[in-house]
């Protein structure tokens, strides 16, 4: 699955899933799933809330504003009972959330969550599109571009697009000399600098 390993305190809830195979609303949970949750808080002297459908709640949660385009076709069954059914959102779904979060609420461990998830540059560049879905404002553009510049893409891009330019007849020479991977890589870091530009403008 190629996610990462960390101990947290709850369980987030994107969506259910009913019987017919079709993600619904999380919120409110059913009455027997909270009865159960809160056995298991018992059992286990975990907080109360741990089975949380916060960030999918209400008009501005995650599940009313839109998952990720095929979010329930990257579904990975963890689990499957006579009653309750588990499932993980995909790496590359979990990207699209942690880097939501990690905007959102900047200088989190969401931004450590991320690294080590190693997005490639069209990982995130998905991911940024939808983020700015969920929230279009001026304000947000700017917190990821300053995001972007914390996790390192900006010093990146701006190598990328020193590198790719021709200042003198000797910078063109030593781009020419180049691999035609190293030429490709340069220039994929070119294009992705200016999607991103594009996209936050």
């Amino acid at each position: 699955m190629h996610l990462i390993q960390r101990t947290t305190k709850d369980v987030d809830i994107g969506a259910l899933m009913d019987s017919n195979n079709q993600l619904v609303d999380p919120a409110p949970l059913p009455e027997e799933l909270l009865v159960a949750a809160k056995e298991v808080a018992d059992t286990l002297d975990l907080p109360q809330d741990w089975l949380n459908n916060g960030p999918s709640s209400g008009d501005g949660g995650l599940f009313r504003l839109g998952l990720p385009d095929g979010f329930k076709e990257r579904l990975i069954k963890n689990y499957q009972g006579e009653k309750l059914t588990v499932y993980f959102a995909s790496r590359l779904d979990q990207i699209h959330f942690i880097l939501y979060a990690a905007i959102d609420q900047f200088g989190s461990y969401h931004a450590s969550d991320l690294k080590q998830l190693s997005p490639s540059d069209e990982e995130l560049l998905k991911a940024i599109r939808w983020a700015t879905t969920h929230d279009p404002s001026e304000g947000f553009k700017t917190a990821i571009k300053l995001f972007l510049q914390e996790f390192g893409y900006e010093r990146s891009t701006r190598r990328a697009r020193w590198s790719s330019s021709s200042r003198s007849p000797t910078s063109r020479s030593a781009c020419a000399s180049r691999s035609p991977k190293m030429r490709a890589s340069v220039g994929d870091k070119v294009k992705w600098y200016k999607d991103v530009e594009e996209l936050l403008r």
